[in-house]
């Protein structure tokens, strides 16, 4: 016969027992750009344990440039695992607002420890270990006590 289990630890075994779903916010500028990402993504977690559910949420730059999409973006962060920022290579600098979003994003208390991910170039152009928006992403991600990763950056950040 087994131990009478107290309704609360009950709940919380049941819930570790639960496989996790690896929730992912990928903010993008356009098209080409989510998809990249999205690839890029869809290759490491291939790699993942069996059995390990993905949850991609995208939100482009023109959605986050709206304050009502915004706020639902920033909701929706506050459940990710990995936020990952992905701009196409014509911006030098994270345009205002998305360097914002962010702010507010690793800013409300989270369920969980967010990662964030810089993507903002590709494997054949490497982004610059010193470019403002590599900074600024890594600066925003520290800040917040985040674990960031930059995996196409030239030196490791």
């Amino acid at each position: 016969m087994h131990p009478k289990v107290p309704a609360q630890e009950h709940s919380n075994q049941i819930e570790a027992e639960l496989p996790h779903k690896l929730k992912i916010i990928l903010a993008y500028e356009n098209l080409s750009a989510a998809l990249w990402a999205a690839e890029t993504f869809t290759g490491l977690l291939r790699k993942s344990p069996e059995g390990a559910d993905t949850q991609l949420l995208p939100w482009s730059f023109a959605t986050l440039s709206n304050p009502a999409d915004q706020a639902q973006a920033t909701a929706a962060a506050a459940q990710a695992d990995l936020i990952v920022i992905a701009p196409s290579s014509s911006f030098r600098l994270l345009p205002g607002f998305v360097e914002s979003w962010l702010k507010k994003c690793l800013s409300v208390p989270r369920r969980t420890n967010t990662a964030v991910a810089a993507l903002l170039r590709s494997a054949h152009r490497p982004e610059a270990p010193d470019s403002q928006r590599l900074r600024a992403v890594k600066r925003l991600a520290e800040e917040a006590g985040c674990r960031f990763f930059a995996p196409l950056a030239q030196e490791a950040v």
